[in-house]
Order: structure tokens, then sequence, then C-alpha cells
């Protein structure tokens, strides 16, 4: 197994326990769910969702596949936003007592730490800027099914989505803020890897 493939598998299999992890926590609240009921509430939080895609997508290329240039840039820039939306708006003032802190510093810290090295050093970086739209259909597409979903449940993932206490105007205008701060991600790494393709 050669180095992108060993780093793959070692960024999929934190992934994998993280979120295993906090499925697990989940059950042990004092009024736990069971859990097919348990995935579709974690399933509000782009979190784990940006970590469910980069299990599937990495541990595909640990076991041999070839990677997609396009799918792992959108992956790339959907758990980079993760670590960085966390960090400035998200994260507690204090950090989490253990063990609820292990699978939060695995899903927001180590793989969106990890993912960009992993890109950096293996990843095609012959990037096209008219592929932008295709690594922003995952935040756009999420920011829709939020909207719907909490909508319909009376509750949201996060608080800038949430309509009763902004309206509808600000967080339509919240989500397509965020969606342009992944475009401007998304140029940061077309930036780069042009900048690496230059200098090889």
């Amino acid at each position: 197994m050669n180095a992108s493939r060993n780093l793959a598998a070692f960024i999929t299999i934190l992934a994998l326990i993280g979120v295993s992890w906090q499925f697990h926590l989940n059950g042990t609240i004092a009024e736990p769910e069971p859990w097919l009921p348990r995935i579709w509430g974690m399933a509000r939080y782009y979190t784990y969702i940006a970590n469910i895609m980069v299990i599937l997508a990495l541990g595909r290329i640990a076991l041999g596949r070839t990677a997609n240039t396009d799918q792992m840039t959108t992956i790339t820039l959907s758990i980079i936003m993760v670590g960085i939306i966390y960090r400035l708006l998200l994260a507690p003032a204090e950090p989490k007592a253990a063990p609820d802190w292990y699978p939060d510093f695995l899903m927001h810290v180590a793989v969106p730490v990890l993912v960009p090295l992993w890109w950096l050093a293996f990843c095609d970086k012959t990037l096209h800027l008219k592929a932008l739209p295709l690594w922003l259909i995952p935040p756009a597409l999420y920011c829709l099914y939020s909207l719907i979903r909490g909508w319909i449940a009376g509750s949201y993932p996060y608080f800038f989505f949430d309509i009763g206490q902004f309206g509808l105007t600000q967080v339509v205008l919240n989500c397509v803020s965020l969606v342009v701060v992944f475009a401007l991600c998304g140029l940061v790494l077309w930036g780069v890897a042009r900048l690496m393709r230059r200098s090889a």
C-alpha cells in the first residue's frame, strides 16, 4: 500500500471513529433514542455529513480506487469549512469534557486538518474554475435541506438557519453568505493547485 492509500486509510479510520463514537455517546444520554432516530438526528448536522463523505471517498481510495479530482476537491472544501465554521462560530467557550471531547476533536479538528494535507500531497492539481459550481453543490443543497427540515420540525441545526429568530430574509442572506465563503475557499484551493502545478 502506497503513502496515498496509507494516509487515506488513516483518515478514514479517524473519521469513522469520530462519527461512531458520537453516535454511541448520543445513545448514553438520560433519554437515549433508538438507533434509527439517532441517525436521523445526527443527519441534521453538516459535520456528520461531511465526515461521512470523507469516509466514503477516502475509504475507496484506501482500497485502491482512483481518486476523482473534482470529487476530492469538493470533499476537501467541505471538511475545511467544517473546521473553520466550527472554530469561528460554533465551538463552546470552554472545551468539552471527556468523553465528548474525543469525537468532537476528531470530526472538527483532526479530520479537517488531515484531509487537506492528503489533498495537497496526493490529489491531482489539474483544477478548472468551471468546476467551482460543482464544489458548491453540497453546501447549497445542505442549506435548502436544513431550512426545509427546520421549518417542518420547528428547530434548526445551527443558529444562523433559525428563521424564527432572524426571519426568512436574513436566513436566506446567511445561506448565500455561507455559499459565498465556500466559493472563496474553493478559489483558494484552485489558486494553490495552480501554484503547485507551476512549481512542479
